[in-house]
């Protein structure tokens, strides 16, 4: 396994830099060390680095079933934050993709997920993501809710990021 953990750790660094064919052929190469040997955390975490790269590279149906594909796995295998982990990243492809209902759907998977491990950071990243979901279906109220919910989290957290949900909730005021 230690060789799958070292692929997409080097295709990890290769996504950071935006070098993101290099980062999929190296996520591709880890999944198939971990298929072959029956690791299916690492399977489900190649699937979304996999997903993440698609959806750099414009291909949103890729994307959409790469990370379907690992939420599945994390829900098989009972890793339940990781199934909110995986939804946050999903809803960005079903975002790409045009999806929004979709979007909410595993969004508000991860919220509550989230919100039963005490995960506040991550709570409020999904909480800011979903408002603008909700903002761009249409919902100016749902998301207003949603970014205030995260900025009161952040803030509980004094993490400099309650600056950035409470300016959306402004601007949606006004």
């Amino acid at each position: 396994m230690a060789e799958g953990f070292g692929l997409r750790g080097q295709g990890l660094v290769h996504e950071e830099r935006g070098h993101h064919d290099t980062a999929a052929r190296l996520f591709e190469s880890a999944l198939q060390v971990f298929r072959a040997g029956g690791f299916r955390r690492g399977e489900g975490m190649s699937l979304l680095s996999l997903g993440k790269c698609a959806r750099a590279l414009g291909d949103p149906p890729t994307a959409l079933a790469r990370g379907a594909a690992a939420v599945e796995i994390f829900e098989e295998i009972g890793d339940t934050w990781t199934v909110a982990w995986g939804s946050t990243d999903l809803a960005a492809s079903h975002i790409a993709a045009g999806q929004l209902t979709e979007a909410q759907d595993a969004l508000r998977t991860a919220v509550e997920i989230f919100d039963d491990f005490g995960d506040r950071r991550c709570q409020a990243e999904s909480l800011t993501l979903l408002g603008e979901v909700l903002r761009d279906s249409g919902d100016p109220r749902a998301a207003r809710d949603c970014w205030r919910q995260a900025a009161e989290l952040y803030e509980s957290l004094a993490d400099p990021r309650a600056a950035e949900a409470r300016a959306l909730l402004d601007a949606s005021d006004g």
